[in-house]
C-alpha cells in the first residue's frame, strides 16, 4: 500500500463516520451520521440551489452533534456574532430571554439551518440605529471579503493534496473493482461488500465537497447584491427612517409638521413603487418598502382617531364649536383619506348630542319640579294660599308726596323694589326656579343649536367648502402639485339628498322643543310630568296651570312668569329665524301663542283667586289718610290697586315682548296681540275689580249684626278710595298698557260699588237709628207732660242723651271718616226731629204751661248745639213740633221763644266744651 496513504483504523473510523470498520450489515446502518442526501435538490446542480443545500446538510451535522452531545456549546463558542465579532454566540445568547442550550438558541446562529434573521435583528439588535446597522454591514462585509480570500488561499494551498487524495481514491475504487470482479468475489457477500455502493459513499461525499465550495467561490456575486441594498438603503434613507419621525411627531403634538412629512411620504412612496414595479422582491406584501409604508399607516391611522375623536367630541358646556378648531380638523381627516364624510358625520354627531342633551335636561328638570311640588304639598297643611307676602309687598303710588315713603314707593320703581324679598313660601319659591333653571337650561341647548345651524348654513352654502377647497389649492401650489383631488372635492360638495336630510334633522330638534314646552304648558297640577297630555278645557282654576307650583300666589307668578317665558320667546324667535323650514316657522308661533295664553290666563286666574280671598288680610288699621279728602283708609285698597296695576304692567311685558325682539329675514315669532286676546283681558281685569268688591263685602258681612264700629267707617271710605282713585287709575293704567279705552265705559261695575256703599251705609245708619230711638223713648216718656212743672228748666236728659250719642258719632267718624260726620248727622237729626214730632203728637193740648216752656227749651237747645250742621229739614220739622205743641199759637210760640232764650244760652253756656264738636 502506498504509504502517502497509510492511516490508522481510528482515523479511517472517525473520517468515514463508522461504528467498525468490518460492518455485518450494511455501510448506511453502520454509519454514525443521518445525513438526507438524496434530496431533490441534487437534481439541479447549479449555483442557486448549492447554497440552500449546502446549509441544509451543515444544519444536519450541528443536529447531529447536538444530540450526540459532541461540543455543543464549545461549538457555539466558536461562532462570533456577525454583525459584532468581538461578542461569540454564546455572549449574544446569554442576552437574550431564552435558553442557550435550548434547541431555539439555533435560531440565532448564522450557521444554523433554523437560523431567522428577522428574529435575530428584532431581538439581537433591537436597539441597534441605523448609523449602528450601517456599520455592522460594513464590517461583515469586510469579513466576507477576508474569508473569501483565504478560502482562496486555502484551495490553492491544499490543491495538490486534493488532488492526491482524489487519485487515491481512485485506486481504491479500482482495487475494489478488481477483487469484485475477480473469482474470488463469489467469497463475499454483495451485501456485505458492494464496490457499487462504496462508489455510490464516495459520490456523495464528492458532492458535499463541492456544495460547501460552491458558496464561498459565489461570495463575489452575493457581495455585490448587498452592496448594492446597502446602496438603496442610503439612497431613501429618509423613508426609512420615516415610522421614527411620524411618531416623534404625534408624540411631541407637532400635527402641522406630521402632515407635511405624511404628504412628503406619499409622493417618497409612490415614487418607490413606481420605480420598482414589476420587481417582485420589491412590491410584494413582506417587501421592505411595504412595510415601512404599513408602519407609517400605523401611525397615521393613531392620528386619524385621534382627530376623529376631537372632531365629534361634544364642546363643553357654556361653549360653542369655533371653526378655527373644526375646519382644520376637517381638512385634516379628508387628506388622511378617510372613508366617510368628515363634514356629515361632525353635523349627524352634533345633531344627536343636541336630541340627547333636549331628553336629559327635560327629564332630569320635569322630574325634580315634580318632586318638588309633591314635596311643597305633603309638608304643608290646608289648601290655601299664603296671602301675607302681599302686607309686605311695595305698592304703587302717583302721589308719593303723600305717603310714607318707607312702604309706598313710585309706579316706575316698583319692579325693582319687588325684587329686595320673597314673594311667596320658600317651598313655592324653591319650584319656581326649578322652573326657571329648565328655561335656562333649554335656552342654552337652543343657543348652541343656533350657533351651529349658523356653521351648518355655511356648509350649505358653500362658504366652507371654498374656504377649505382655497387652502388646500394654496398648500398644494405650494408643494408645486397643482391637481387637487377629485374625491376630496367631492367630499366637500353636499349632494341634494344630503341638504334635505340635514334640514329635516335641524326641523326634527325645534319639534323636539315644541314637543317639551307645549307638553309642560299643556299640564295641570294634577297630571304635570306625564309624557303626550291631551289637550283639554281650562277649567280657569290655578290647578289647571301645571308651571305654576301648587298654592303659588299671584305675586310669585307676576315676578318669575316674566322671567320664564322671556329666554322661550328669545330663543324660538332665534330658531325660527334660521328659517330651515316654513313648517318649523309655523310651529314656533302657535307654541309661543300657546304658551302666552297660559301665561295670561294663569295670572288672570291667580290674580282672581288672590284678591277674592284678600279680605282675610284685614286688620282694620289706618294705613293712609288723606287730608284732602278728610278720610283714611286700611291697606286692602292699596294692596288690591298694587297687585292690578303689578298684573297690568307683567300681562303687558309678556303681551308685547315682541318689542324687544329683533326682526331678521323678515320672520318674528310673536307679534301685536290679537284683539281675542286682548279682549280677554279687558274681561279679565272687569272681573278681577269686581273680585276686590267682593271681598270688601265679605268683610263688611262680618259686621252686619253690628254695624256700628269703625271696621263699618274704615270699609266706606275703603269704598269711597277706590270708587275715585284706585279704579280710575287701574283702568288708566289698563288703558295705558293696552292702548284701549276702558276707563271712558260706562261700567256696571261702578253701579255695583254704589249699591255696596249705599247698603253698608244705610246698615250703618239703620243701627245708629235704633239706638237713637232706644234713647228717646227711655228718656221721652219718662216726663208727664201733661202735669210737668219746674224752676230750673235745664235740657231734658232725652235731648242730651241723644246728643251724646250724636257726639259718640262724631268721635268715632272724626279720626278715620270725618267726611262721613256731616252725612251721618244730617241723617239722624232729621231722624230725631221727625221722632219729637211723632212723640209729641199725643200731648198736643194737653201740655202743662211749664211743659210747653220745657218743650221750647229742649228744641231750641237741640237746635242751636246743632246750628253748624242743622238741615233745613230739621228746623222745619222742629218749628212744626212746637207749633203742634203751642195748638198752633204762632205768637205765643214766638213770645215763648224769646222768652226762653236766656234759659237755652245758660244751657249752652254750661254744655259749650260738651258739645263743643258739634258746633
Amino acid at each position: 500500500m502506498n504509504g502517502s496513504f497509510e492511516v490508522s483504523d481510528d482515523q479511517l473510523l472517525q473520517f468515514y463516520h463508522l461504528n467498525s470498520l468490518n460492518p455485518s450489515t450494511s455501510w448506511e446502518s453502520d454509519s454514525t451520521l443521518v445525513y438526507q442526501l438524496e434530496d431533490v435538490q441534487w437534481e439541479q446542480d447549479n449555483l442557486e440551489t448549492s447554497y440552500a443545500v449546502l446549509n441544509d446538510l451543515l444544519q444536519q451535522e450541528h443536529e447531529f452533534n447536538r444530540t450526540k452531545g459532541f461540543n455543543t456549546n464549545s461549538e457555539k463558542e466558536d461562532i462570533r456574532d456577525p454583525l459584532n465579532p468581538s461578542v461569540s454566540a454564546m455572549e449574544l445568547l446569554g442576552s437574550l430571554p431564552i435558553d442557550p442550550t435550548s434547541g431555539k438558541s439555533y435560531e440565532y446562529l448564522i450557521s444554523s439551518k433554523s437560523f431567522k434573521p428577522k428574529l435575530y435583528l428584532r431581538k439581537a439588535h433591537t436597539q441597534d440605529t441605523f448609523e449602528q446597522l450601517t456599520k455592522s454591514l460594513d464590517v461583515l462585509d469586510r469579513s466576507l471579503q477576508e474569508q473569501s480570500y483565504e478560502l482562496k488561499q486555502l484551495i490553492q494551498t491544499n490543491f495538490a493534496k486534493y488532488v492526491r487524495s482524489k487519485s487515491n481514491l481512485d485506486n481504491i475504487y479500482n482495487r475494489f473493482d478488481t477483487l469484485m470482479n475477480s473469482t474470488e468475489a463469489q467469497t463475499y457477500d454483495e451485501d456485505e461488500l458492494s464496490v457499487q455502493r462504496l462508489n455510490e459513499k464516495l459520490n456523495e461525499t464528492m458532492k458535499q465537497t463541492s456544495l460547501k465550495l460552491q458558496p464561498l467561490l459565489s461570495n463575489n456575486e452575493k457581495l455585490q447584491k448587498f452592496q448594492s441594498a446597502i446602496l438603496f438603503v442610503n439612497e431613501n434613507r429618509y423613508f426609512f427612517d420615516l415610522p421614527k419621525l411620524l411618531k416623534n411627531l404625534l408624540l411631541n403634538k407637532d400635527y402641522s409638521n406630521l402632515m407635511f412629512e405624511y404628504e412628503r411620504a406619499k409622493a417618497t412612496h409612490a415614487s418607490l413603487s413606481a420605480r420598482h414595479n414589476g420587481n417582485s422582491n420589491i412590491n410584494n406584501e413582506n417587501s421592505v418598502i411595504e412595510k415601512i409604508w404599513n408602519e407609517v399607516e400605523l401611525i397615521m391611522d393613531k392620528y386619524r382617531k385621534y382627530s376623529w375623536a376631537k372632531l365629534l367630541m361634544p364642546p363643553a358646556i357654556g361653549t360653542s364649536d369655533s371653526q378655527e378648531v373644526f375646519l382644520p380638523l376637517l381638512s385634516k381627516l379628508i387628506d388622511l383619506k378617510v372613508t366617510e364624510n368628515p363634514i356629515i358625520m361632525w353635523i349627524d354627531t352634533r345633531m344627536e348630542n343636541f336630541q340627547e342633551q333636549l331628553q336629559r335636561v327635560s327629564s332630569q328638570m320635569i322630574e325634580n319640579i315634580v318632586r318638588s311640588a309633591e314635596s311643597l304639598l305633603e309638608n304643608s297643611s290646608g289648601n290655601d294660599v299664603d296671602l301675607h307676602f302681599y302686607l309686605s309687598m311695595n305698592l304703587y303710588s302717583d302721589d308719593s308726596g303723600t305717603k310714607n315713603e318707607s312702604s309706598l314707593t313710585s309706579a316706575q320703581n316698583h319692579t325693582l323694589m319687588v325684587q329686595r324679598s320673597l314673594t311667596d313660601a320658600p317651598a313655592v319659591v324653591e319650584t319656581w326656579l326649578l322652573t326657571l333653571k329648565f328655561m335656562t337650561e333649554l335656552n342654552n341647548i337652543s343657543a348652541s343649536f343656533v350657533e351651529f345651524w349658523e356653521h351648518v348654513e355655511r356648509f350649505l352654502d358653500n362658504t366652507y367648502q371654498t374656504m377649505l377647497l382655497n387652502e388646500r389649492r394654496q398648500n398644494k401650489i405650494i408643494e408645486a402639485n397643482d391637481e387637487l383631488s377629485t374625491d376630496d372635492e367631492d367630499m366637500l360638495r353636499f349632494t341634494e339628498e344630503e341638504v334635505q336630510i340635514l334640514k329635516k334633522q335641524g326641523s326634527y330638534f325645534i319639534q323636539s322643543i315644541f314637543k317639551i314646552l307645549i307638553n309642560f304648558f299643556r299640564s295641570t297640577q294634577e297630571n304635570i310630568g306625564i309624557k303626550n297630555i291631551p289637550s283639554s278645557k281650562d277649567s280657569g282654576t290655578p290647578s289647571s296651570y301645571g308651571f305654576i307650583p301648587p298654592r303659588s300666589n299671584c305675586l310669585s307668578c307676576l315676578r318669575y312668569l316674566p322671567k320664564i317665558v322671556a329666554p322661550i320667546f328669545r330663543f324660538t324667535t332665534e330658531l325660527a329665524q334660521l328659517a330651515i323650514d316654513t313648517e318649523s316657522i309655523e310651529t314656533l308661533r302657535k307654541l309661543d301663542a300657546f304658551i302666552m295664553d297660559r301665561c295670561v290666563s294663569a295670572i288672570s286666574s291667580t290674580r282672581l283667586r288672590d284678591l277674592s280671598l284678600m279680605y282675610i288680610l284685614e286688620d282694620w288699621e289706618v294705613f293712609d289718610s288723606f287730608d284732602g279728602d278728610r278720610y283714611s283708609i286700611t291697606q286692602f285698597p292699596e294692596i288690591s290697586r298694587s297687585l292690578q296695576q303689578y298684573s297690568i304692567q307683567t300681562l303687558h311685558e309678556i303681551l308685547f315682548f315682541y318689542e324687544k325682539l329683533p326682526v331678521i329675514k323678515g320672520i318674528s315669532v310673536i307679534g301685536y296681540p290679537s284683539k281675542q286676546l286682548l279682549t280677554g283681558i279687558e274681561i279679565q281685569q272687569i272681573v278681577s275689580m269686581e273680585s276686590v268688591l267682593e271681598s270688601v263685602l265679605k268683610n263688611a258681612a262680618k259686621d252686619k249684626d253690628n254695624p256700628r264700629n269703625s271696621h263699618t267707617v274704615l270699609t266706606l271710605n275703603n269704598l269711597n278710595h277706590i270708587k275715585s282713585r284706585s279704579f280710575p287709575e287701574v283702568l288708566h293704567h289698563f288703558d295705558d298698557a293696552f292702548e284701549m279705552n276702558l276707563s271712558s265705559k260706562n261700567l256696571e261695575l261702578y253701579n255695583l260699588l254704589a249699591k255696596m256703599e249705599s247698603s253698608i251705609f244705610g246698615n250703618y245708619l239703620s243701627d245708629l237709628k235704633f239706638s237713637l230711638r232706644d234713647k228717646l223713648e227711655d228718656k221721652f216718656h219718662d216726663i208727664n207732660w201733661s202735669a210737668y212743672t219746674s224752676n230750673s228748666f235745664r235740657v231734658s236728659d232725652y235731648i242730651i242723651e241723644t246728643l251724646m250719642v250724636l257726639i259718640s258719632i262724631h268721635s268715632e267718624c272724626f279720626r278715620i271718616g270725618p267726611q262721613l260726620i256731616e252725612k251721618i248727622l244730617k241723617e239722624t237729626q232729621v231722624f230725631i226731629a221727625k221722632y219729637l214730632f211723632e212723640a209729641f203728637k199725643p200731648y198736643v193740648g194737653n201740655v202743662s204751661s211749664d211743659g210747653l216752656l220745657q218743650v221750647t227749651v229742649d228744641l231750641c237747645f237741640f237746635e242751636k248745639v246743632l246750628k253748624g250742621l242743622l238741615v233745613d229739614d230739621t228746623r222745619t220739622i222742629l218749628i212744626a213740633c212746637l207749633q203742634n205743641c203751642f195748638q198752633n199759637d204762632v205768637p205765643r210760640m214766638q213770645r215763648i221763644i224769646k222768652e226762653t232764650e236766656p234759659i237755652v244760652n245758660s244751657n249752652l253756656d254750661r254744655t259749650e266744651i260738651q258739645f263743643a264738636s258739634l258746633k
